[in-house]
């Protein structure tokens, strides 16, 4: 019966993360900057928990937050933009070359999610793990041959904040 039901949800999590791909590819397409999309910057100079607070308040809804810079992570921008016609945050950080996107969508945009829900996936070469909760699906988009391990960390740290 518990071999039956391990087997029950990773079919169901590959059937959710198949439903999503148009998604995630929407999502890269912000990390590498060919979104299309209107960014509004949120100041520049402001510390990571006032630009949550104002991410937070222009979406109307909690967007977590993690401090990277333990982890060697620059902040580069921060912005609220239209994702699918509706408001999202999202910040970028860079370290040794490289660059990461934390996105902070409204929930309904993943098919089959469930608050407390999480996610990890390869799509195109890039990594992308996330989670559902607070009203909110929150991931992080790696640059297209990063470790997969490396942006889950990330994320699990998104999930504590």
């Amino acid at each position: 019966m518990v071999v039956q039901q391990v087997r029950h949800e990773a079919h169901e999590r590959e059937e959710y993360l198949e439903a999503n791909q148009s998604l995630f590819r929407d999502m890269i397409a912000v990390h590498s900057g060919t979104g299309g999309d209107t960014a509004q910057p949120l100041p520049s100079g402001e510390n990571l928990a006032s630009l949550r607070e104002q991410a937070a308040a222009k979406l109307g809804r909690f967007v977590p937050m993690a401090d990277l810079a333990a982890k060697g992570w620059s902040l580069k921008e921060a912005a609220v933009r239209q994702f699918h016609a509706f408001p999202a945050a999202s910040f970028v950080f860079t370290r040794d070359g490289r660059k990461i996107t934390l996105l902070s969508l409204p929930a309904h945009l993943y098919a089959f999610g469930r608050e407390g829900e999480s996610y990890e996936t390869v799509v195109d070469g890039y990594p992308i793990a996330g989670f559902v909760g607070h009203g909110g699906v929150h991931c992080v988009v790696g640059d297209r041959g990063t470790p997969l391990s490396d942006v889950t960390s990330l994320t699990t740290l998104l999930q504590k904040s």
